[in-house]
């Protein structure tokens, strides 16, 4: 075993793994091997697309947030003012005082 694994610095699932391995034959230790490096190849696919559907959805988020911008929406102050205005008539004379 190696020097990490006998000072416990290893995580209790990789001590595992290696005493597995150790167990395998030398054939089953390389189909093994080979399984995980696919398992990990995998998993990195996953991971790219994933990030590839953020960077996707970050960029049609800042596509809206120009079309947003582009219509020169009022600011919070006046919407407010007039969905008060709106659902309150008789607040509106007297908020323009």
């Amino acid at each position: 075993m190696s020097a990490l694994m006998q000072n416990n610095v290893v995580n209790p699932m990789t001590q595992e793994a290696y005493k597995i391995l150790c167990q395998l034959n030398e054939h089953d230790t390389i189909t093994t091997i080979n399984f995980m490096r696919k398992l990990m190849e995998n998993n990195n696919k996953n991971e790219e697309q994933k990030s590839s559907k953020k960077m996707e959805a970050f960029a049609r988020l800042m596509e809206l947030r120009e079309e947003i911008a582009a219509t020169h929406p009022k600011s919070l102050e006046e919407e407010r003012f007039e969905a008060m205005a709106e659902k309150y008539p008789f607040l509106r004379d007297e908020m323009k005082k």
